[in-house]
């Protein structure tokens, strides 16, 4: 099965389910539309009605396909009540969930049986933990696991302090890069922040105290930026290394001259395919009339494919 775009993966797990179920299929889309990390919500929205644009074409016959969105505002307990909403009210084939905090508490429902995909979904093994799950996005774990390699081998690296953020993506992002680091080095200290923290001075001095030669930082949104910030301010002098939340435009503003010298991770999109050069063109136009949605400074910050 080839994974061309976020709609289609969608399209094709579920029509495999669905075959001679009825002919008028709902999806429900459950994305962070609002709130801190809107950007990921809009981006999957745009995806998914390009890819719903794009089946109508090519499949007319079969126009039958219904999108229900539901705004989960980046909150666990909302979400959870958008796909009890979309199973009970609406009853959707299956549910498209964006973001690891309102994620885990939908798949953790006892007998649940509607096929979920995950994206932007980050927590580690997730797949396998659950069932009728599938998922299109990077593990945290698989881009901590790219950054201590880097600080180790290419840095030379031997101390590293960790600040992440308290969710279950963070914990991930944090275990899987001491597990991997601790193998050649030592990290002095890790400290976390909630998502909605307006402060994190406690944490990051706590960890410049330390002296480590480098900084992880895994987080998204303004938290993130928050974080790194600080980081600077507090004249921190080591090598930072971080995620893919440098690489979105909106966190990046937010975040400001902080970026500058960075290292972070990104998912590497290979467009020497056919398949995948058409969708990034056709995304593009659809949402952004041919324009870049990305400025990264290569000068200044690297960016590591994972």
């Amino acid at each position: 099965m080839k994974k061309t775009f976020l709609f289609l993966i969608t399209l094709i797990f579920l029509l495999g389910c669905n075959q001679n179920k009825k002919e008028e299929i709902k999806i429900g889309a459950i994305l962070p539309l609002t709130g801190p990390v809107a950007t990921f919500g809009q981006w999957a929205k745009n995806g998914i009605d390009l890819g719903l644009e794009e089946y109508n074409k090519t499949h007319p016959e079969s126009n039958n396909i219904i999108v229900i969105y539901e705004d989960s505002k980046f909150d666990a307990k909302t979400g959870l009540s958008s796909y009890n909403k979309l199973k009970t009210n609406d009853n959707v084939d299956a549910v498209i969930v964006a973001m690891s905090k309102v994620a885990i508490p939908i798949l953790e429902q006892p007998n649940r049986k509607i096929p979920v995909l995950l994206q932007d979904v980050t927590f580690p093994n997730i797949t396998e933990r659950y069932d009728n799950v599938i998922r299109h996005f990077i593990q945290s774990d698989r881009e901590a696991k790219v950054l201590s390699k880097f600080a180790i081998d290419d840095l030379k690296l031997k101390t590293c302090g960790i600040l992440y953020v308290n969710d279950e993506a963070g914990v991930g992002a944090k275990n899987a890069f001491s597990e991997l680091f601790t193998k050649n080095g030592e990290i002095l200290i890790a400290e976390s922040f909630e998502a909605n923290t307006k402060d994190v001075k406690t944490q990051v001095t706590k960890i410049i105290n330390a002296k480590p030669e480098c900084i992880f930082l895994f987080g998204n949104g303004p938290s993130w930026a928050l974080a790194l910030r600080t980081v600077r301010e507090l004249n921190y002098q080591g090598e930072i290394l971080t995620n893919t939340a440098l690489y979105i435009p909106n966190f990046r503003k937010i975040a400001g001259e902080s970026v500058e010298g960075v290292y972070f991770t990104y998912p590497y999109i290979d467009t020497t395919e056919v398949s995948s050069k058409k969708f990034v063109d056709a995304y593009m136009d659809f949402n952004l009339g041919n324009k870049p949605y990305h400025q990264t400074r290569q000068n200044t910050t690297t960016l590591l494919s994972c």
